[in-house]
């Protein structure tokens, strides 16, 4: 495919999440520019509305060959609120053959050529399958027996690779046609397991969604995780962001009336995990089980959204953690790439 039928395939649309980064995210910014393939617009959505971020934002913007515009919500709105307002801003002036790419402010591109591999990949993907509702770099497979997700094997890893979901930080691209059909991110999760529900919900609606076979295993090497299998902890993780995960599980299954898979993550979260821990750290076992019990009354009666009870302990993590480190739930299940 010639490099005039990959443009003429559609033009790119970025939308960039910040939240209190603004060193990180000059960086990533820069790195985006960089690309030997530049985007044709990238919405940069601030969920903090704050100055310092949106003078960032215009200093790199004069230094790019391409659009960047500063977008603020009136409300810190999460993940998923965020990437679903720039969604729909996108969705205002884009057409059906255009491609929207959400991106993280502290997960920049690896590599200087991706963006203009993956639209490579997204366009000839297309040509032979109209039923392309998404592409990326990594993904994974969700197991409908199980309710687990699985990693893809190194072996598997050439050409396009069938997966349920993309994973966001890497360089994942919806088509508009595909967002204008299902809708855009689902707000009501805020954080945490935003890709794996609109994976799912592209695939039910009869999308396709395809990673990229040789530039995922050239991250694996890069990264250092080739043959690494996934871990599972057997004991309770206590973390605010745990919350998030279990809930928005939980209510995932239920949107999709597996009532089986969110009884079995419950039996799991409330009994067997609190159970094990115990024994080691029994604290950490009550906070656990008090986390998965507020998470499972939360799922099953549809409070969904910020949990504000939750902030405190938010801070308290970000402050020892340090300012610019924040645990992303939605990266838990595909940084094991």
């Amino acid at each position: 495919m010639s490099t005039e039928e990959v443009v003429s395939s559609g033009r790119l649309y970025g939308v960039l999440l910040t939240y209190r980064r603004q060193a990180m995210l000059a960086d990533t910014l820069r790195r985006i520019v960089r690309q030997s393939r530049s985007l044709d617009k990238l919405l940069v959505v601030d969920c903090e509305a704050s100055v310092a971020t949106e003078k960032v934002v215009q200093e790199v913007a004069r230094e790019a060959h391409f659009p960047i515009v500063y977008r603020a919500t009136a409300e810190n709105r999460g993940s998923a609120g965020g990437w679903a307002f720039g969604m729909r801003c996108v969705l205002e002036e884009a057409n059906d053959s255009d491609w929207i790419m959400p991106l993280d402010d502290d997960d920049p591109p690896v590599f200087d050529h991706e963006f203009e591999e993956m639209e490579r990949f997204a366009a000839e993907a297309r040509s032979r399958d109209q039923s392309i509702g998404g592409v990326g770099v990594v993904g994974a497979r969700f197991n409908w027996w199980t309710g687990l997700i699985n990693r893809v094997p190194d072996e598997d890893l050439a050409g396009a690779v069938e997966v349920d979901f993309v994973g966001n930080g890497h360089v994942p691209l919806y088509s508009v046609a595909a967002v204008r059909s299902v809708g855009v991110f689902d707000e009501a999760l805020f954080f945490g397991y935003t890709e794996v529900e609109y994976g799912l919900r592209l695939k039910h609606a009869g999308y396709q969604i395809l990673a990229h076979g040789a530039l995922w295993f050239e991250r694996r090497n890069q990264m250092g995780r080739r043959q690494r299998r996934m871990t599972r902890s057997r004991t309770c993780r206590v973390s605010w962001s745990r919350y998030y995960v279990t809930r928005n599980y939980l209510y995932i299954m239920l949107r999709f009336r597996r009532l089986d898979l969110a009884c079995k993550q419950v039996l799991l979260q409330c009994g067997i995990k609190p159970f094990l821990t115990l024994f080691v750290r029994p604290l950490d076992a009550y906070r656990g089980f008090k986390v998965a019990v507020q998470a499972t009354w939360d799922a099953a009666r549809g409070q969904m959204g910020c949990n504000t009870r939750l902030k405190n302990w938010q801070a308290q993590e970000s402050l020892r953690r340090g300012a610019n480190h924040e645990e992303t739930a939605d990266t838990l299940f595909t940084k094991p790439a």
